[in-house]
């Protein structure tokens, strides 16, 4: 997270690209050549019909190519810009009235312009063409001399300073990277000082850079999100997608253990740029994943979280991960918590009925997932959850065994076995023909019997209530 964001793609300094860069800038001045004097004044009216054949054009092209490939003397040449306007002022008479004796010398010969010419110029048209999304880097460089500006020359920094590659006595740091290290730099201040607006607008700078991995600034982004969502005005009702929510979706779909992004792709070097508990594989789950499944949790949004862990379970490597088992345990032991609180507000017996059912076979759930991590070696405190299952099964578990048991009992009903007692009237004294028989084997019974037989049958008096 305070390392550097921006992926070290090596790049070439072959002279190849520095050859064809020097073509395209050449090949840009003579087609805006070309365009001035389509539209001159200089030219009659058949000429110009004339330029505007694709035979022409090819003669005319030619021609200012050799023109301007000519040496200049100094004068001429004392300050000269790579744009459209690079061709001096007096010369441009001159690459007029050379163009209109070419067009009279070769108006009956067939000129065939070089296969590397065509290439250059289709080059080109693809790279100056609106609908081209291309990013390479004889493009940005083409773009920005186009322009009369100029392109800073890497500068050397000693290895391992801040912006050092390791494995390197001398690393070379550009301009972007520059540039992504002060935005750096100030998205961490920002985010320190909780100035929650600036760090935003900061952070959404930064992940547009070019050769960004945000998963290396993915929880700054996540912290900046949830403090604008707090400070957000509360409207009443809740929203259906956090922005923060939506971010790690995009992570998630965008930077995915299944297959690897175009963007990994194009540069071999993104795969290695973070670590493989950041990035994720198929043996590890990136921490994104993780983080965006304990955010639903703690938001109690059960059905999304369900939903998303029984999809990953299917598949390693969250199926072979203890964590997303201990996820899912979580998840239902807090929909066990919700069921028991509507238990025991309602009074409906049908109701009562079907929520001990939806806790029963969420309990099922939660034990099912806890052996799960047990066998991924997963460490969780298994008594704390015990001890939670078992006092949720406690209500009713109590309420069946109230229901099984009688308020009222009668003492004759432990006695039926033998001859029933006699109905005595009140104050009746007992003769000594009336016994109590206790035909049962214990040894309780027997002792009671002895001491009936020993004690004074006169003392005795039993009341029952009729």
């Amino acid at each position: 997270m305070f390392e550097s964001a921006l992926v070290d793609v090596q790049e070439s300094d072959s002279k190849k690209k520095h050859k064809h860069l020097e073509r395209l800038l050449s090949k840009a001045v003579e087609v805006g050549e070309y365009n001035r004097i389509r539209s001159s004044s200089r030219l009659t009216k058949s000429q110009k019909t004339k330029l505007q054949t694709h035979k022409a054009r090819k003669t005319i092209l030619k021609k200012l190519h050799s023109e301007l490939s000519k040496r200049h003397n100094p004068e001429e040449t004392f300050e000269e810009w790579n744009s459209q306007d690079s061709v001096p002022a007096n010369s441009e008479a001159a690459l007029t009235k050379a163009v209109v004796s070419e067009l009279s010398e070769n108006e009956n010969e067939d000129e065939a312009s070089s296969a590397s010419e065509d290439e250059v110029e289709k080059h080109l048209e693809e790279i100056t063409s609106t609908f081209d999304q291309s990013s390479t880097w004889a493009k940005a460089n083409f773009l920005i001399r186009a322009k009369g500006l100029e392109v800073f020359p890497h500068h050397d920094v000693p290895n391992g300073s801040e912006y050092g590659m390791a494995g390197d006595s001398r690393s070379k740091v550009g301009s972007k990277k520059t540039h992504a290290a002060h935005v750096t730099v100030l998205l961490h201040l920002n985010i320190l000082r909780r100035n929650w607006n600036l760090a935003y607008k900061l952070f959404c700078l930064l992940i547009r850079v070019p050769d960004i991995d945000i998963r290396t600034i993915w929880p700054l982004g996540i912290e900046i999100l949830s403090q604008k969502q707090r400070e957000a005005p509360r409207s009443g009702n809740e929203p259906e997608l956090y922005k923060d929510e939506k971010f790690f979706d995009w992570l998630t779909s965008f930077y995915s253990t299944r297959w690897h992004h175009k963007a990994t792709t194009t540069y071999p070097s993104r795969r290695s740029a973070a670590p493989v508990w950041r990035s994720g594989s198929r043996t590890h789950a990136p921490l994104y994943v993780i983080s965006s499944l304990w955010t639903l949790l703690v938001r109690r949004d059960f059905s999304k979280l369900n939903d998303k862990l029984s999809e990953m379970l299917l598949e390693p490597p969250y199926s072979t991960d203890g964590v997303f088992h201990f996820l899912l345990a979580s998840s239902k032991l807090l929909e066990a918590f919700d069921l028991k609180q509507q238990y025991a507000n309602t009074n409906d017996a049908n109701h009562r009925s079907d929520l001990e059912a939806q806790i029963k076979k969420t309990i099922i759930l939660t034990e099912k997932s806890l052996e799960s991590c047990k066998q991924c070696n997963f460490s969780f405190p298994e008594s704390e959850f015990r001890n939670e299952i078992d006092s949720i099964r406690m209500i009713y578990d109590s309420e069946a065994s109230h229901s099984i048991s009688t308020p009222e009992h009668n003492v004759t009903s432990h006695l039926h076995e033998g001859p029933s007692l006699p109905i005595l009237d009140e104050n009746e004294d007992i003769e000594e023909a009336t016994y109590v028989d206790f035909s049962s084997d214990n040894d309780d019974y027997q002792d009671a019997k002895e001491s009936l037989d020993h004690s004074s049958k006169a003392d005795l008096e039993f009341d029952f209530e009729l």
